[in-house]
């Protein structure tokens, strides 16, 4: 007769089964396009979410929610207060020696001394509520055994083979020689200070330096000290200290902790689209709540690390020295690679709990809530200051829901419209949620212990606000603008200016500068492509020491200082950032002797005969990225600030340029031209405020805007008459080929011929279309429509041609009838999991 439980995960497949089959069903219906599996995909958890929690009710024969009944018997069960422990957690010489002497008596095995401790502070899960508790809420959630595993067991990660006894005793004695990093020999004092602290709360373990050769399996890492500054209320720069434990600095033998780790093996991780999730969805909730507020409450969770045990072999690993005390981390240390994910494990599913709490709507928080909620203070007044902006649709399905939560390690940040109580709900769910999970206050606690979120905290960013930092960056939902906050603006713009005044750096400063302004690209993607000079100037500082700046560096660190006050004065409008919908549809070609494009809305076409002097010197594939910023250059002038924040998505069939178009790093040496180029898309989208998206297209494809390059021969009137007739499926109806390009536009080529290139360009030869080919440049009006119509005849026979050229164009047209998509509709939509956080998980449903 089988266990219940084996019962109970037998009938729950049986129901995910059910699920998987229906999601395949709806994505099967999505017409064959990507952008619609991904739509399926997210409409199917939204099934599976509500199939599974109502299988859950039936199942358990409930009268409320299942995910209400769980949580709230949780937050009703007593919790055992853990027992005493034998260990001395004091940072002092006295305390060292005792706890080494436990040790000793246990044959200086520290897993073993542990393992006679047991139901303590030192036991792993003793931050968490009983794990049997637990198990009724998270049992079905698709990483249940994971969480188990490190609540229950301690962090575990995989390691390769240990070193053997002689090479582990070697780099131990050679790292105790060696000892901490200069930064924390200059910093005594602050290590002392947070040491005790966390020997205090029992964190630390601490033993004598003398035991290090004794305890089995021990090895040291270094501790350091990182220097950071922040601003105080009045602007002016205040030091901050941070102590940081080394885990990548390799012993003698090359080996350390974190080189050591197999990354292979880690719990993915879904927390590094946590901000574009965050912004996707709360442009969302703007779009379909044009007039009202909304509001953001953040959660960061106290000591997050430190409420997850370590493994003893791994804790071992991780043993620190300061004076004649030594170490043992027995909760998870920040400096390992594996501490985000395992962390995460747990922290995501908090996120995901929260958003299903969300959506019971039947929540009665009279009813059920927690000790937190009566901390919580109302939301913030409203911004009456600015109007509430509007935004452009999303080009992703994401559910219309009126809240939301996700969150990045250990903040956690819930959004919710001003409607009926549901800022009032996002506020409470996610401290509902960590009381049910982590064990509540106890005032017998062996040690004394911070509660899972402060008052201090709470007090802050626990009040809903249209204005919010979440992950260095400060969100305003009203305007719906992205910013740099002003704190971090000013201390890297003296930074720059601190570069500027000795006009030299060195390779700390520069790599620390460009680590910022790179994060800058994050709102300003554009501001990118300004970063390819100071990332050479890096290379030389790296290679020969302190460099001097040159005039290209200096000028590019001028232009950054107003990209830092844009981005923290201005803000970039979420149109920007978001998947929102194009704008504006763009194709264009390239050959040796021309450009050529059209806008697929407008139907605009250009094409630009290249001058001899540039048909010499510039390679295709630079002469592709031109034409390419030339399209979006001359739709900018053509709508002339009429559309705001225009999205482009342009289309070529050179791969390199589509590569270019969102991220270019070329030497300005080497590549002059591909950098000039650069720099000007980068300029014209910057005074735009427009963003752009590329991809790439088959040439066999790009038959019109093929023509448009190379057939100069044909006049404009009758090209645009035989693309139209012969290619309508690619030629929109108000197709039309402008004359000349803008004057700026021209100038700016024109401009171009002083640029000297290093590429070897062997003489081009002026190869026709297939089209142009059977066209000739002189023929009349009526040739061209009788040669046309023919062909429009010819491709409805079978038979066949004997003319080579007439049978080349013929297989062109036909080719592109048998394309069954718009090249407006082939663009690649991105991972659900860049704009939709998966929710349901609670539940057992689907991972998508």
């Amino acid at each position: 007769m089988p266990r219940p439980e084996s019962t109970e995960n037998a009938n729950l497949s049986k129901a995910q089964n059910t699920l998987v089959s229906k999601t395949q069903i709806m994505v099967d219906t999505a017409h064959g396009t990507k952008a619609n599996d991904e739509k399926f995909l997210v409409m199917a958890m939204e099934e599976a979410a509500k199939t599974m929690s109502k299988s859950l009710q039936q199942k358990e024969n409930l009268h409320e929610s299942w995910l209400l009944h769980q949580l709230a018997t949780l937050c009703t069960t007593q919790e055992a207060t853990p027992k005493q422990h034998l260990f001395q957690f004091d940072n002092s010489r006295s305390s060292a020696k005792f706890n080494t002497k436990l040790i000793k008596h246990s044959d200086y095995d520290l897993d073993k001394c542990l393992n006679k401790q047991k139901h303590t502070i030192l036991s792993p899960g003793s931050e968490f509520r009983n794990i049997k508790h637990i198990k009724k809420l998270l049992q079905h959630h698709e990483d249940w055994k994971e969480i188990r595993d490190i609540i229950s067991k301690g962090c575990d990660y995989q390691l390769g083979p240990d070193a053997d006894e002689e090479t582990r005793r070697s780099d131990l004695k050679a790292m105790l020689a060696r000892g901490n990093h200069k930064s924390a020999i200059k910093n005594i004092e602050t290590l002392q200070k947070a040491f005790t602290k966390e020997v205090k709360k029992g964190w630390l373990l601490p033993v004598t330096i003398e035991s290090l050769t004794k305890i089995k399996h021990l090895s040291i890492i270094p501790l350091g000290i990182a220097d950071q500054l922040t601003i105080d209320e009045f602007g002016n720069k205040k030091p901050k200290k941070r102590v940081t434990h080394d885990a990548s600095f390799p012993a003698p033998s090359g080996r350390s902790v974190n080189n050591t780790v197999i990354e292979g093996l880690l719990q993915d991780c879904i927390y590094g689209q946590c901000l574009r999730r965050i912004l996707n969805c709360i442009h969302n909730l703007r779009f379909h709540n044009m007039n009202k507020r909304i509001y953001m409450t953040k959660y960061d969770m106290d000591a997050a690390y430190r409420r997850l045990h370590a493994l003893t072999k791994h804790a071992l690993k991780c043993t620190t020295v300061l004076g004649k005390i030594a170490y043992i981390p027995l909760r998870l240390p920040f400096g390992v690679s594996p501490g985000p994910s395992l962390y995460s494990t747990i922290s995501e599913c908090v996120f995901d709990l929260t958003n299903d709490l969300l959506n019971e709507k039947s929540w009665d928080r009279s009813k059920l809530n927690s000790p937190y909620a009566q901390k919580l203070i109302q939301a913030e007044s409203p911004n009456t200051t600015s109007e509430i902006k509007t935004v452009r649709k999303l080009d992703v399905y994401i559910p219309n829901r009126l809240s939301f939560a996700d969150g990045y390690i250990d903040d956690c940040l819930a959004v919710a419209v001003d409607v009926e109580d549901e800022i009032e709900r996002s506020q409470q769910a996610p401290p509902l949620i960590i009381h049910s999970l982590f064990r509540p206050l106890d005032k017998e606690d062996p040690a004394p212990r911070n509660d899972n979120i402060s008052d201090e905290k709470l007090k802050g960013e626990g009040q809903p606000s249209e204005r919010r930092i979440m992950l260095g960056w400060l969100i305003d939902t009203t305007i719906m603008r992205v910013f740099l906050p002003i704190t971090k603006a000013q201390i890297w713009s003296e930074d720059i200016n601190q570069i500027l005044k000795s006009n030299s750096v060195n390779t700390k400063m520069l790599e620390s500068t460009i680590g910022r302004l790179n994060h800058v690209g994050y709102i300003l993607p554009t501001g990118r492509y300004f970063l390819n000079r100071l990332r050479h100037l890096l290379s030389r500082c790296e290679r020969y020491g302190k460099q001097q700046i040159q005039k290209f560096e200096r000028d590019d660190l001028l232009l950054w200082l107003k990209f830092l006050d844009k981005a923290s004065m201005e803000g970039i409008s979420t149109d920007n950032i978001t998947f929102t919908e194009v704008t504006s549809h763009i194709i264009t070609d390239a050959c040796e002797f021309g450009l050529g494009g059209f806008n697929m809305d407008t139907g605009k076409a250009w094409r630009y005969k290249l001058p001899s002097w540039m048909t010499a010197t510039f390679h295709i594939n630079l002469l592709e990225f031109i034409a390419s910023v030339v399209a979006i250059w001359l739709d900018i002038i053509d709508d002339n600030g009429k559309t705001e924040h225009k999205k482009y998505f342009a289309l070529t069939d050179n791969s390199s340029t589509v590569g270019w178009l969102y991220k270019s790093n070329f030497h300005p040496k080497t590549h002059p031209g591909h950098d000039v180029v650069a720099r000007k898309l980068a300029s014209i989208l910057m005074e735009s405020e427009s963003s752009l998206d590329s991809q790439h297209v088959k040439g066999k494809h790009n038959v019109v805007a093929d023509a448009l390059s190379r057939d100069h021969h044909i006049e404009s009137t009758h090209l645009e008459f035989i693309l139209k007739t012969i290619f309508p499926t690619q030629t929109p109806k108000t197709f039309k080929i402008n004359q000349t390009l803008p004057t700026a536009i021209t100038s700016w080529l024109d401009s171009l011929k002083g640029i000297s290139t290093t590429s070897e360009v062997l003489t081009p030869r002026h190869t026709k279309s297939n089209v142009g080919t059977l066209f000739a440049g002189k023929s009349s009006w009526k040739e061209v429509v009788s040669m046309t119509n023919s062909l429009i005849n010819l491709k409805t026979k079978q038979k066949t041609i004997s003319c080579q050229l007439t049978s080349r164009v013929l297989e062109e047209i036909k080719m592109v009838e048998a394309l069954n998509h718009d090249l407006k509709e082939i663009r690649s939509p991105p991972p659900s999991t860049t704009y939709v956080r998966p929710f349901g998980r609670t539940f057992g449903g689907i991972r998508l």
